[in-house]
């Protein structure tokens, strides 16, 4: 019996102790959660805090997201913990995007920016265009900035029917862009359905000595010219 109570003694002492985890637990579209105290975890997710935030201005329409929440994710050393890029459509219209995962401690709230200094614009462009609740979008030629690719995405926010198709120029990085391809990845809050990276093509110059002559409506408004005068 005494055998008995010493086993049951050791093991107990050798058991791990599961520590609870306290993580900002906020999902919203109107306001940052910011103010919003952290409070314990389910103790089956209390391995890490996950932050994603999404900032877009689209059709002169500026809309907010940020969820933060609970994991079960083991992100402690994984240099994909933190990712962030911007996607231009125009001079004024871009998607933000940020995700963090913080093991075991709370996030600090998530923040992008699209902010790119004017004289890295580059030779090279990229098809630019947004839609909601489609599939695609027919883009029109935008110049990138350097170092920025074409990027393709579909995406879908948590507690939301809505589904933004996107196409422009992007900061986005090779493995980030890699990462998010091969897993069709889902955030807490967003669900990247699609995202596909191409190289910037170069934009075409006419050729040296090339010369450009006048369409046929452009050719009928100079003969009634010479007619009248």
């Amino acid at each position: 019996m005494r055998g008995l109570l010493a086993a049951l003694l050791i093991s107990a002492l050798a058991s791990p102790v599961v520590e609870s985890l306290n993580c900002v637990q906020c999902n919203s579209f109107t306001k940052p959660c910011a103010n919003v105290s952290a409070s314990e975890c389910p103790l089956e997710e209390a391995h890490s805090c996950v932050s994603s935030w999404s900032n877009s201005l689209l059709g002169g329409t500026l809309s907010l997201y940020e969820d933060m929440s609970c994991s079960a994710a083991n992100c402690s050393g994984d240099p994909d913990a933190f990712l962030s890029f911007t996607v231009r459509v125009s001079d004024t219209e871009h998607f933000d995007f940020a995700s963090q995962c913080c093991q075991g401690k709370t996030c600090n709230t998530t923040d992008s920016t699209s902010d790119s200094p004017q004289e890295d614009l580059s030779d090279t462009q990229c098809l630019a265009c947004y839609g909601w609740n489609t599939t695609s979008c027919t883009g029109k030629p935008w110049k990138c900035y350097k170092g920025e690719r074409c990027v393709y995405l579909i995406a879908q926010f948590k507690n939301a029917t809505e589904t933004l198709v996107l196409k422009g120029c992007s900061n986005i990085g090779t493995s980030t862009c890699e990462l998010l391809s091969a897993r069709n990845e889902t955030f807490e809050g967003l669900a990247l359905q699609k995202i596909e990276c191409t190289d910037a093509t170069p934009i075409a110059l006419p050729s040296p000595g090339s010369r450009t002559f006048p369409g046929p409506l452009a050719l009928t408004s100079l003969l009634l010219l010479g007619l009248l005068l």
